[in-house]
Parts: structure tokens; C-alpha cells; sequence
């Protein structure tokens, strides 16, 4: 059964109550700034009120509409009423107080886009630029093209940055994204200065226009870090962070667990191949498959990749004992998410990997020493269950992992077969019950772990044997 989308009667007075702040900031900004420049009627100031407030209760039925989670997370939808806020503060002190060419209108619609998503990138600067239009019309005299001009190139730059924004890591990417927006408000600036009755220095426009790309996409750097850091975000910079194998938990895992460390690692690249083919985001999906198992830490030596020397602490032991030590890996990969601030995007795949999915081997084993039919209930996982896409790739893909590695499979046939009876068996247990995951996405899925692992495990060509190159080479030479 999918989840329904629906705000809580608690999640929509607060969705009410951060709107109507954000209402009377914006409304307070643009009154002081701009509107009390002249005077005017009671019916214009109730005008420009009720206007602004059209637009908030547009944005928030956007936002409802496309990016729920939004409105469901107050982290979400505080980080982006104070991007529009200092956005909308940047661009007014910016044309007023040096010019208008050089406001960086993309700003918003670049953070937004980046942090919460495209569509709310691009409504929240929609909102903020009709907002400082309203106000800018009420501080002139008469209306004319040139009033048109930031409402145009405003609009123009935020509907391009918006779906310029892709996944990519490097920031050296958004070089390019500089000068396309750069370039673009050239060409708004240059085409409003021609067609409007005022002269304008060229010259100048030219620079200014040119340089407003750059300054929108560093104050772009500037602000996600802090982003990140605030409202423990998940944009991908900080995936890039977290998938470092240089990261501190990274690190302790290699040191403490090596056997764990590498099994994530392979776990990611499956995880990593399913998101990017069933179209989820390929960096969250590696990080999810990074941290997974961290909890393993705590007792590594209770879990069979981490026992090198072959001795395995659970043959001197219970299997319900066994069992316990086993499902603890997630309760101590919780805590230690807590303790080194991962977030919540990704620290909540540490409890969804295995689902409510038995212990097999160990309620096999209990089995064996019970008369009569023995409950799984005991030696099943705590949950909850894959609430997401990524969180049932990551289930599939754990469970892959450890089978493929386990059982000699030489060939694609029984590699198929061997994920099949994975995912049947956790469809079995309704493990996907939570997640909108489709029969075709498994099956992509399933396709896409068995090339992976037949990629991994290609054969090789055979060389000769060492030994009888090292006996040529030590013959004596006449």
C-alpha cells in the first residue's frame, strides 16, 4: 500500500504559521525599501498587501502540489523562506544602491533548486521578483518599459538556472553554469536598453550583466555550505563529503571492520548502477550503501566477512543470543549516526535495510533444537520497512551482495535466479508494501545487479605459471 500524501493537522498549522512569517518579512522588505518612497491611498497599500499574500498562498499550493516533503519537514521550508528572504534583500540593495544589471536574480532559483528541488527553486524566485515588481511599481510615477526590465530578466534567469541544475558533484561544473547565465542576462539587458526610450552606458551594462552570472552562482557556494551545515541537508556536495573514503567514519570502518568496509563498498556500486537505472539519484543511493552497516563496528567479529582467521563466535553460542547481536548492528548504527551528524536522509536507511525480514540462518538453526513449529517472530528484524525507492534498491542489493558472494555462480542463469528468489522472498514479507516501487523497477533492478556482478566477476585470461617463468629465468646463461 503507497503512502498517502497528506500534511498532519500539526504539520499544516506550522506550513501556516512559517508562510504567513514569510509573508510579513517579504511585505515588510519591499513596503520599506521601496513602497514609502511616495505616498499613497489606502486602497494601493491594501493592494500591494493583498497581491504579496496571493503569491504566498500560490507558493505554498505549489509546493503542496510538487514537493510535499517541503511542507512536511519545517527544516525544509525554513531554509526556503530564508533564501528567499536574503535573496530577495540581495537583489534591493544590489539595484539600488549600485546598479540594476548587476543583480544576480538567479540566486534563489539556483539555492532553492539545489537544496529543496527545480520546480520550488523556480517558484520561490517567481514569488520574490512579482513581489519586488508590485513594490517597484509604486515607488515610480508613471510605468514604463523600463520598470519591465528586472521583472523580465528576473523571470528569464530563474526559469534557466532552475532546469540548468544536474546532479553533479564538482563545482567546477557550475563554472559553465556562470557564463550561460552570464551570457543570458547580456542578452535580457542588452535587448530591454535597445528597445527602451532612456540611454544607457553599454559599457558599463556590458560589465555588469556579465559579472551578475558569477556573483549568482558564488553566493550559490556561499550559502548551500551553510545550508548543509544549519539544516543538516543532503544536497549532493555533501554526498560527495560523505561517499569520501576519507571520511571520518569511512576511516574507522576500514580500521575496525575491513571485511564490512569492502562489502559497502561493492554493495554501492550495485546501488549505485539500480538508482541511475531506474532514475533515483545515483549519489544518495551510494551514500545509503556506505553507511548502511556501520553499526557493525561495535562487534565486527560477530558478523562472517569481518572473521578472518576463521574462527566464528557464534558456533559457542545461542541462536537467539546469536540472533540479538546480529539485529543490534542497526540500534549501534543509529547511535553512531547521531554521533558523527550524519543526516537523516541518509542515517534512516541504516534502520530500513533489512526491514522486518527474518534471520534466516539463525531461525534455522533454532529450529533444529525446537519440537514442534517455532514463530519467526523472535528472529526478525525490528524495521520499519523501505519507506523509499532507494531504501528497497538497497535491500535488494545487501541481500545480492552477500548471496552472489557466498554460492559459485558461473553464469548469468543462476545469478538471475539467485536475485529472483531475493526479491520474492521479501515481496513475500511485504517488505515493499511501504514504497512505491514498481514490479518493472524490480525487475530493472534485478536485470542491473545481475550485469553488475557478472561485470565484477568477468574471467580473466590465464597466464603462464609463475613458477616456471622463475625456473627459465634462473637457468644459467653460456
Amino acid at each position: 500500500m503507497v503512502k498517502k500524501f497528506n500534511l498532519t493537522k500539526k504539520e499544516l498549522i506550522r506550513t501556516i504559521i512559517a508562510l504567513a512569517v514569510l509573508y510579513v518579512v517579504i511585505c515588510a522588505v519591499c513596503y520599506f525599501l521601496y513602497v514609502m518612497e511616495k505616498e499613497h491611498t489606502v486602497w494601493e497599500i491594501v493592494r500591494f498587501f493583498g497581491l504579496n499574500l496571493l503569491l504566498i498562498v500560490v507558493l505554498g499550493v505549489y509546493v503542496y502540489c510538487v514537493n510535499i516533503d517541503a511542507l512536511k519537514e519545517t527544516r525544509q521550508l525554513y531554509a526556503l523562506s530564508v533564501i528567499m528572504v536574503l535573496g530577495l534583500a540581495i537583489y534591493i540593495v544590489i539595484q539600488k544602491f549600485v546598479s540594476p544589471y548587476l543583480v544576480p536574480y538567479a540566486f534563489i532559483a539556483l539555492t532553492n533548486g539545489l537544496v529543496i528541488s527545480k520546480r520550488s527553486g523556480f517558484m520561490s524566485a517567481f514569488v520574490v521578483i512579482m513581489s519586488m515588481f508590485f513594490a517597484q511599481s509604486m515607488s515610480v510615477d508613471s510605468v514604463t518599459l523600463d520598470l519591465f526590465m528586472p521583472f523580465f530578466v528576473g523571470l528569464c534567469l530563474s526559469i534557466i538556472s532552475a532546469f540548468m541544475l544536474s546532479r553533479q558533484r564538482k563545482r567546477v561544473k557550475y563554472f559553465a553554469v556562470a557564463i550561460i547565465l552570464s551570457l543570458s542576462t547580456f542578452a535580457c539587458n542588452i535587448l530591454f536598453a535597445l528597445a527602451g526610450a532612456n540611454p544607457v552606458d553599454i559599457l558599463m551594462l556590458s560589465i555588469y550583466s556579465l559579472l551578475s552570472g558569477f556573483l549568482s552562482v558564488a553566493l550559490f557556494w556561499f550559502a548551500v555550505p551553510i545550508l548543509d551545515s544549519i539544516f543538516n541537508f543532503v544536497t549532493d556536495f555533501r554526498l560527495a563529503e560523505l561517499t569520501a573514503t576519507s571520511a571520518p567514519l569511512m576511516k574507522r570502518m576500514y580500521e575496525e571492520a575491513p571485511g564490512t568496509f569492502n562489502h559497502c563498498l561493492t554493495v554501492a556500486n550495485y546501488t549505485e548502477a539500480c538508482a541511475n537505472a531506474i532514475s533515483e539519484n545515483p549519489y544518495l543511493a551510494r551514500a545509503a550503501a556506505y553507511y548502511h552497516d556501520i553499526g557493525k563496528i561495535k562487534n565486527p567479529i560477530y558478523f562472517k566477512e569481518n572473521q578472518m582467521d576463521g574462527h566464528n563466535p557464534h558456533d559457542e553460542i545461542t541462536p537467539e543470543l546469536s540472533t540479538a547481536l546480529i539485529k543490534k548492528h542497526v540500534s549501534n548504527g543509529m547511535l553512531m549516526a547521531k554521533e558523527y551528524h550524519l543526516p537523516e536522509k541518509v542515517s534512516m536507511y541504516i534502520q530500513e535495510h533489512h526491514g522486518t525480514m527474518p534471520i534466516q540462518f539463525f531461525y534455522s538453526k533454532a529450529q533444529k533444537y525446537t519440537d514442534g513449529i517455532l514463530e519467526d517472530t523472535g528472529f526478525r528484524y525490528d524495521g520499519p520497512t523501505p519507506s523509499n525507492k532507494i531504501s528497497a534498491i538497497l535491500m535488494i542489493c545487501d541481500a545480492s551482495e552477500a548471496a552472489l558472494r557466498a554460492l559459485p555462480v558461473d553464469d548469468r542463469m543462476k545469478a538471475e535466479t539467485i536475485v529472483s528468489n531475493l526479491i520474492n522472498d521479501r515481496l513475500k514479507y511485504h517488505q515493499f508494501d511501504n514504497c512505491d516501487i514498481t514490479m518493472r523497477e524490480l525487475n530493472i533492478i534485478k536485470e542491473t545487479i545481475v550485469t553488475v556482478y557478472i561485470g565484477i566477476n568477468h574471467k580473466r585470461i590465464a597466464y603462464p605459471d609463475q613458477q616456471k617463468t622463475d625456473e627459465v629465468a634462473a637457468e644459467p646463461r653460456s
